[in-house]
């Protein structure tokens, strides 16, 4: 590191405080400039924890190893686009040879969803570099967990018959088609929970947030 080395605590706010200057309504700014000096505070706070467990668990990611963070892969197929950020990208192929790392870092619990999302990343790779990545892993801070998954052939057709299917039920919830919607985990991100008794139902059981309609609820 240079001279100008700053703490974890320093580093949280220049990065609040960068992101509040956006004022585009796509982006966080509007909203992180908005926030009381309380909150914000708070959001530092707890940007600094992650920074500190991040630092302690992980190995210094020295420049060899080509690191990539928060990279955009977009992929189109006719009017299909198809696009994923990573968290953290490790190495580049050698050719053919696989020789790169993904990392999803997450700050909650443990969900089977973000084991497909982690694999979703490899098939975006695999999709724009041809060559696949050998693992894509998530990594949850708070708890220290690490769940991963080699990338071979057979995940790799798991994976793009999820996003197959996925893609199907778009088309289908944006047609004329009648549609059955099903309280689940998705919830909790859902527009119209606020409305939907069924929703409301399941949030009350299982979600932790189930009354949470501002800005970044969980």
């Amino acid at each position: 590191m240079s001279a100008y080395r700053r703490t974890p605590l320093e580093l949280a706010h220049a990065a609040i405080d960068e992101l509040a200057e956006d004022d585009d309504e796509r982006t966080p700014g509007p909203f992180l400039a908005s926030l009381p000096a309380g909150d914000r505070q708070d959001l530092a706070r707890d940007v600094n924890d992650l920074v500190v467990k991040f630092v302690a668990d992980w190995p210094p990611v020295l420049a060899g190893w080509s690191p990539r963070v928060e990279s955009p892969v977009k992929v189109a197929f006719g009017a299909i686009h198809l696009q994923a950020q990573f968290d953290l990208a490790l190495g580049v192929p050698l050719g053919d040879e696989a020789r790169t790392f993904i990392v999803d870092f997450k700050s909650g619990w443990p969900n089977i969803d973000h084991r497909q999302e982690a694999c979703f990343y490899g098939l975006m790779e695999t999709l724009r570099s041809r060559v696949p990545p050998y693992r894509v892993a998530t990594y949850y801070l708070d708890s220290g967990e690490y769940t991963y998954d080699d990338v071979d052939e057979q995940l790799l057709v798991a994976t793009f018959e999820w996003l197959v299917e996925g893609v199907r039920r778009i088309i289908l919830a944006k047609s004329d088609e009648p549609v059955t919607y099903e309280p689940s985990a998705a919830c909790r991100w859902c527009p119209g929970r606020n409305d939907c008794d069924d929703g409301q139902q399941w949030l009350s059981a299982f979600g932790r947030h189930a009354a949470v309609s501002n800005y970044g609820a969980a």
